[in-house]
C-alpha cells in the first residue's frame, strides 16, 4: 500500500500585535530616522583615510570635508541631489577650495598605504637612509617620489608621527646603518689584507680558528675569505655556488654540505 501524505502547505507567520511601550517607541524612532536619513557624501568627494605617515594637512582637509558635507546635506534637504549617473561629476566646493583640496592631497602622500611605509622603513634600515634607488625598489614606487617622501619623513617625521613610533623607526634605521658600517669596515680591512699577497688564493696565511664540530683547514678558510672578497660580504649564496663549482673541493663533502648561512657565519 503506497503511503498517504497530506501537504500541510506553507506556514504563515502573523505579526503579533503588541502594546509594549518600549517596542512601540523603538519602531517609531526607526521610522522617523528612516524618513530623516540623508544620503552619504558621494564616494569621489570623501576623504581617504589619513594616516600620520602620509604627512597630510589633516586639519585643513577635514575642514574642507565638513564644508562639503554641509553643502551636500543642504542639497538633500531641498531634494536637489543629482541622479546616480550624474553625481560623479558633482562639485560642492568653490573652484578655489577644490583646487586647494586637490593640492593638499597631491603634495602629501595620500596614496601611500601602511605596507609602503613599512617597506620604506625596512629599505632604509637595509640599505641606509640615503640609498634612495634601492629603497624605491623595496617600496615599489618611482625614485623621485621616494626621494621626496624621504626628505619629508626625516624633516617632519618627529612632529607628525607619534613619539613611540618615531623612536622605534629611528632605532630600526640606525641599527641597520650601524650594521652597514660594520660590513664596510670589514670589507675594507679584508681588501687591505688580501692586497698584501701576490696570489692570495694560494699564499694567503692567517691564524684560523675552528668552529663547533669539524674544523675547517687553512685552504678552505683561505678560499672562503677570497670568495667573500670577490662576491661581497653577505652574498653567501654566490659564495656557496663558487665553492660547489671549484674543482679543488670536488670531494670535500663537508665543505660542500655547508649551507649559505653556515658559510656566512664562518666568514
Amino acid at each position: 500500500v503506497a503511503p498517504f501524505f497530506i501537504d500541510p502547505g506553507k506556514r504563515e507567520r502573523k505579526t503579533v500585535a503588541t502594546y509594549n511601550e518600549t517596542v512601540l517607541n523603538r519602531n517609531a524612532a526607526r521610522s522617523e530616522a528612516d524618513t530623516k536619513r540623508i544620503p552619504r557624501l558621494p564616494r569621489h568627494l570623501r576623504l581617504p583615510r589619513i594616516e600620520d605617515f602620509q604627512f597630510c594637512d589633516k586639519e585643513r582637509l577635514e575642514e574642507l570635508s565638513r564644508r562639503e558635507t554641509e553643502l551636500f546635506q543642504e542639497l538633500a534637504e531641498r531634494g536637489e541631489v543629482p541622479q546616480p549617473n550624474d553625481i560623479k561629476n558633482l562639485q560642492l566646493l568653490s573652484d578655489e577650495e577644490q583646487a586647494e583640496k586637490n593640492r593638499l592631497l597631491t603634495e602629501a602622500f595620500a596614496d601611500w598605504q601602511r605596507q609602503h611605509f613599512h617597506a620604506f622603513v625596512k629599505g632604509s634600515a637595509k640599505y641606509g637612509r640615503h640609498d634612495v634607488d634601492r629603497i624605491a625598489k623595496e617600496v615599489g614606487k618611482p625614485v623621485e617620489e621616494v626621494a621626496r617622501y624621504a626628505a619629508t619623513f626625516w624633516d617632519r617625521g618627529s612632529s607628525a608621527l607619534a613619539t613611540a613610533e618615531w623612536e622605534r623607526v629611528v632605532r630600526t634605521v640606525e641599527r641597520g646603518e650601524k650594521h652597514l658600517e660594520d660590513i664596510a669596515r670589514r670589507t675594507s680591512a679584508t681588501a687591505k689584507f688580501i692586497g698584501m699577497f701576490d696570489n692570495p688564493w694560494e699564499t694567503l696565511e692567517f691564524r684560523h680558528a675552528g668552529d663547533r664540530g669539524r674544523v675547517l683547514n687553512a685552504a678552505e678558510d683561505r678560499y672562503l675569505l677570497c670568495l667573500t672578497h670577490l662576491h661581497g660580504y653577505g652574498n653567501w649564496d654566490r659564495v656557496r655556488m663558487s665553492v660547489r663549482r671549484c674543482e679543488r673541493f670536488r670531494f670535500d663533502f663537508h665543505l660542500l654540505s655547508l649551507s649559505s648561512e653556515a658559510l656566512g657565519r664562518r666568514c
